[in-house]
């Protein structure tokens, strides 16, 4: 018995994927241990960010009674000039100096490649090595805080046992 050629294709099986809520039940351990940075993350940049938020449209002293002002305070600085000049100042420095250094971090880092280039290894060092003395420099300060033989000596405040 031979099949007709004009079978119907049969619908592909389609697998129940599970919900989102399924997955994330499934990872909770997972969740868990990274939950500490989101609580932070939360606690310290987003509710400064909303509170001030919140707080540019009253206004306060810091301390006493907050009044609402509305959009007053934003009105306020568009037309304040020191505003504007602040901001011109902001704009010439990003323009004058990160534009050129970029410039020049990509032509040295060119330059450092050019396989032509003898000694890249010993150039690559003494490029990167600021780096690891700036770490080692406050390495050594909080060595010094924090010993015992010389924080009476130099800091002039009395010795304490920090990690007794």
């Amino acid at each position: 018995m031979t099949q007709p050629k004009h079978e119907l294709a049969r619908p592909p099986v389609l697998h129940n994927k599970p919900s989102l809520w399924a997955e994330i039940w499934k990872k909770r351990t997972l969740y868990l241990f990274i939950s500490p940075f989101f609580l932070l993350f939360a606690v310290f940049g987003i509710f400064p960010i909303i509170y001030s938020l919140y707080l540019s449209f009253h206004n306060w002293s810091g301390l006493g009674e907050r009044t609402f002002v509305g959009l007053s305070n934003f009105q306020y600085l568009i037309t304040d000039a020191g505003f504007w000049q602040a901001v011109g100042n902001t704009f010439a420095i990003w323009f004058l100096s990160s534009i050129p250094m970029l410039f020049f971090a990509l032509v040295i880092a060119f330059l450092l490649n050019l396989p032509s280039l003898t000694g890249r290894g010993t150039y690559r060092t003494l490029f990167f090595i600021t780096n690891v003395t700036s770490i080692v420099a406050v390495a050594i300060i909080f060595e010094t805080i924090f010993s015992n033989q010389y924080a009476d000596e130099l800091l002039a405040f009395p010795c304490r046992n920090w990690f007794a």
